[in-house]
């Protein structure tokens, strides 16, 4: 199996949780805003004592793909030792703030799961708030998990992709924002260690394909990866096979349109991160996805499987150690 992580030479950096977020990025939070209103989640500051406890935040696209995850998760958490679950009536999962904007579930008072919409602008919203608000709960080393879809190169649908680190629509190893006018870059890197830990888990426990590699983050669906199928196309065949080739030879292994959204702002302020995203297809084939509805679900259901035995291991862990 291709593990492309391993032909790397270059060795990222290992990003360490800070206990309490954002107090040297913006100082305003603690001297001028007495209660902020997280307007896109409806939540408050006053809200924040009721997620202190959070350890783990998972985010996904769409607001259906992060409710059955949500509801997944909280069976998980209620399973006896012989695999038996208990009354799903009592399941550990609240939804929190309004659904108008994005979903959020509290699981079992350690996970808030949230779906975080299409592309950077609406990712960059969720994240802000969200990193808000977990910063007045003061919940400290809290890891922060994306699981998605995508479109591969070079790699078979159905395959896992756990990024390494985000490039830009031209391939550049960084994001560029404009802040008061001015470029800002930031680079999308992922924490290793976390990469490692959720590669071993679906190669050799869920024995899932999957692999550790670069993914190349776009602006839009069409036209920004290079599909011939948009609306409009001012390229050849032999033009988009060029440049997807090349992206090819800079290990780039998926494309998908918030992972360098997310790298960047969990790696700009300190939070462990990592994305997970299923293959639907190889691009370096076809525009088109031709699975059908039942494979689809089954490739989108890997990557959501590795994070929940991720969760499920490492709070487990937490628990030994506490009682020991």
């Amino acid at each position: 199996m291709e593990n492309s992580h391993n032909n790397q030479q270059s060795i990222l950096p290992i990003i360490q949780s800070r206990p309490h977020l954002l107090q040297n990025y913006n100082q305003h939070l603690t001297t001028a805003i007495q209660n902020d209103y997280l307007y896109h989640l409806s939540l408050s500051k006053k809200d924040a004592f009721n997620f202190s406890e959070i350890k783990f935040v998972c985010i996904g696209g769409s607001n259906d793909r992060m409710k059955t995850f949500a509801h997944q998760l909280a069976v998980q958490m209620c399973q006896s030792d012989d695999g038996t679950t208990k009354n799903e009536d009592l399941l550990p999962v609240e939804r929190v703030g309004d659904d108008k904007r994005f979903v959020l579930f509290k699981v079992s008072n350690r996970v808030l799961v949230c779906s975080h919409g299409m592309g950077g602008p609406s990712i960059s919203i969720l994240l802000n708030e969200v990193a808000k608000l977990l910063h007045y709960a003061k919940a400290a080393n809290v890891l922060w998990l994306r699981i998605g879809s995508s479109g591969g190169l070079g790699v078979e649908p159905g395959t896992v992709i756990i990024t390494e680190e985000s490039l830009d629509g031209a391939l550049n190893p960084y994001h560029e924002t404009l802040v008061l006018g001015k470029t800002v870059k930031r680079r999308a890197v992922f924490d290793k260690n976390v990469c490692q830990r959720l590669l071993t888990l679906a190669t050799d426990e869920l024995h899932y394909p999957a692999i550790i590699a670069k993914t190349m983050c776009c602006n839009d669906f069409y036209e920004g990866q290079g599909r011939l199928d948009g609306a409009i196309c001012e390229y050849t065949v032999n033009d988009k096979m060029k440049f997807l080739q090349r992206a090819y030879k800079n290990n780039v292994r998926n494309m998908e349109m918030e992972s360098l959204q997310f790298g960047a702002f969990t790696n700009h302020i300190g939070i462990k991160a990592a994305t997970v995203c299923a293959v639907f297809l190889d691009r370096l084939k076809g525009d088109q996805v031709s699975a059908t509805k039942d494979e689809l679900k089954e490739y989108e259901q890997r990557a959501i499987a590795i994070v929940l035995k991720f969760i499920q291991q490492t709070l487990a862990e937490e628990e030994e150690e506490e009682e020991g």
